[in-house]
């Protein structure tokens, strides 16, 4: 069953301006994370081909996909949208470890089975929805020590949770009544994440663009995920990369 939720999020992370990259819109899990939305335009890089602050976001199967203002020439000509397939830019399981690893948002409420320190802050309201606080912290032991309780699957969902070399990540989630969660943070060393879910509910498809209207920058972003060569670290040929 694939399921959808609307929400808000934002995400700070190391980057030039360390501002928080916000998005809004609706995801869905249950083959895969989805999502239908907006995000800020300047934190995805294409500030200077918005009509506005913000741009719309669609992501399928780990690709994502941008509005953007067709431009008069270059790769962009005619185009109103951007591709780019993830993947093929950071390698599959990293792609996974950054999108498959939140698909569903009930895991933060199972991750809560396997943390040590697991504790009760209490009764709150949060997006107007009384709410149960908890706070705990999830290592990649926990999991180890959870033994056979935790079986394959569920153990790979939830090590997608830990990327690079992150191995524990601290969290507050309030849960409502209805064992739904209202909020969570995340808190993973040198990125904090925040998910407001404001809404559940059956998904509904998500349309990609046509193909004739996609400018395909995959290559282009893979190019820039590929340190080059300093010259100090060329020798004996007499010549240097530029």
């Amino acid at each position: 069953m694939t399921t959808s939720f609307a929400a808000g999020s934002s995400v700070v992370g190391p980057s030039s301006t360390n501002e928080p990259v916000t998005k809004e819109g609706t995801y869905s899990w249950g083959d895969g994370l989805t999502f239908d939305g907006r995000t800020d335009a300047k934190s995805v890089g294409l500030d200077g081909l918005a009509s506005g602050r913000n741009v719309n976001m669609l992501l399928v199967q780990n690709v994502y996909y941008y509005s953007v203002i067709p431009q008069a020439s270059g790769r962009l000509k005619g185009k109103h949208w951007v591709r780019i397939d993830l993947p093929s830019v950071i390698g599959e399981s990293n792609a996974d470890a950054m999108t498959g690893g939140s698909d569903d948002p009930t895991q933060g409420i199972e991750s809560l089975k396997y943390t040590r320190d697991a504790r009760r802050v209490g009764k709150e309201t949060v997006l107007g929805r009384a709410a149960t606080h908890y706070h705990a912290t999830l290592s990649k032991d926990d999991l180890g020590a959870a033994g056979p309780a935790l079986g394959p699957e569920s153990r790979k969902r939830l090590l997608q949770q830990f990327p690079g070399s992150v191995d524990s990540i601290s969290f507050d989630i309030w849960i409502d009544g209805h064992d739904k969660p209202v909020r969570m943070k995340e808190d993973l060393d040198s990125m904090k994440v925040v998910v407001d879910y404001k809404k559940f509910g059956p998904a509904k498809p998500v349309r990609t663009p046509s193909s004739s209207d996609i400018a395909d920058l995959s290559s282009l972003f893979r190019q820039m995920q590929t340190p080059r060569p300093r010259r100090s670290d060329t020798s004996g040929s007499g010549q240097a990369a530029g």
